[in-house]
């Protein structure tokens, strides 16, 4: 059986659903949650690793840190910067996204 390892850093709603993606499909056998909240990667991954079981192929979900990435066979980002003070992340995606396709000469 191939082992492999994957690492999710970020576990808020990309993160969530990308992790839920991978072990609903079976994706990988050790799937590992990195957050800047402890306790969130580890509520999710005991929310996974708990539905997982119910699964053909048993995906072990669990929540670590940085080191995990050192042999991971894949490592997502999924986290994005906080907001300014007094605003939101959908106020501020319009500037991020110009600038972003600005800096990579994108045209979309």
């Amino acid at each position: 059986m191939n082992r492999n390892k994957v690492v999710i850093v970020g576990t808020g709603r990309v993160g969530a659903t990308a992790a839920f993606g991978i072990v609903t499909h079976g994706l990988c056998n050790e799937l590992v949650l990195i957050d800047c909240s402890a306790a969130k990667a580890l509520g999710e991954a005991r929310d996974l690793d708990d539905g997982s079981e119910f699964q053909d192929r048993h995906v072990k979900v669990r929540a670590g840190d940085y080191a995990d990435c050192k042999d991971a066979d894949i490592v997502v980002i999924t986290v994005g910067r906080k907001p300014p003070a007094n605003s939101n992340r959908m106020a501020d995606r319009g500037s991020c996204g110009r600038s972003g396709r600005q800096r990579h000469g994108l045209r979309f």
